[in-house]
């Protein structure tokens, strides 16, 4: 590590700003209004000093070209060329090709200059457009200062006005509404509690025996009982494929718990429950019979025309 890293904060391999290429302006410099510069009107400026600031001569690209690399004073033709000496004709294609690359760079750098002030002129433009649009959002006219209500004239006052009826009904109709709603959520759930209690009760041991036998099946460790558990593995690790048919049933079950209201065991559940009772389900029934039997009713017609169109084609060609 060098000894001028300090500046740097102790980093190495810092690269030196960009130096400009074109040191001279290629277009004419304008002064900017907007900015003082030079001598008041009632101050004496020096000897051997302008009253305005000179401004630096531009030097356009065409004229840098022009002295920097300066077209050749003699051409050569490709059979010319060609009757030089090997080392000659080299030499007159590298000149060539440097001056081809001096002025594409810099035709290149001028458009980069181009584009760059165009887009800072785009930006300035846009910060002035939303500098001008905050100062319009700030700007506070004689009229607002004098009846844009103040604090203690908040204060003397009600600070919020009274509900007029149609807003007040409103609002007592949303109330209601999302009242009557979380009842009916509460209930409902209570109605599946309930249900799944029911279901569960089968499960119950409300007799002497039944408990007696759950005790016994709890902590039984004889050989017996692990025998049973580690053929109970073996089977399903064998027979995978009915394994696997048994997870596809519960994941059928959890699906119709989920989309029609049946319960995980495949008991009614309380949509379906509700559903019988308010008569929904029967009258679905109802017009599924009713569109099944007109389906069948019209393919029985069909099968009787296309029997009869038979039957009259046999006829017409045993007469003829």
């Amino acid at each position: 590590m060098g000894k001028g890293i300090v500046k740097h904060g102790f980093k190495s391999g810092v690269l030196p700003v960009a130096r400009e290429i074109f040191k001279k302006p290629i277009k004419p410099v304008k002064l900017n209004p907007s900015i003082p510069q030079g001598y008041a009107p009632n101050i004496q400026h020096p000897k051997g000093s302008t009253r305005d600031p000179i401004l630096p001569k531009p030097f356009p690209v065409s004229e840098r070209i022009a002295k920097t690399a300066p077209k050749p004073s003699k051409t050569y033709s490709k059979a010319e060329l060609e009757q030089l000496p090997e080392d000659q004709r080299y030499k007159i294609l590298r000149s060539e090709l440097r001056r081809q690359y001096l002025v594409g760079s810099l035709k290149f750098e001028e458009q980069r200059l181009a584009k760059e002030k165009v887009q800072a002129e785009q930006q300035s433009a846009r910060e002035e457009e939303e500098a001008a649009k905050l100062q319009n959002m700030n700007y506070e006219t004689e009229t607002t200062r004098l009846t844009l209500p103040t604090i203690e004239s908040f204060l003397r006052g009600r600070i919020m006005r009274d509900r007029t009826p149609e807003e007040q009904k409103a609002l007592e109709l949303k109330r209601k509404s999302n009242r009557v709603t979380q009842e009916l959520k509460v209930k409902e759930n209570k109605a599946v509690k309930l249900l799944d209690l029911y279901y569960e009760s089968e499960n119950f041991i409300i007799e002497e025996d039944e408990l007696a036998k759950s005790i016994d099946k709890a902590f039984d460790y004889s050989d017996d009982y692990y025998a049973t558990a580690v053929n109970d593995v073996k089977a399903k690790l064998h027979n995978f494929a009915d394994y696997e048919q048994e997870y596809l049933e519960n994941v059928n079950n959890q699906f119709n718990y989920v989309m029609f209201g049946s319960n995980q065991d495949s008991k009614p559940g309380i949509y379906e429950i509700e559903d019988n009772i308010s008569g929904e389900f029967a009258k679905l029934q109802f017009e599924a019979e009713k569109k099944s039997n007109e389906k069948l009713a019209q393919e029985k017609n069909e099968i009787r025309e296309s029997l009869l169109q038979q039957k009259d084609s046999q006829e017409s060609s045993t007469s003829a």
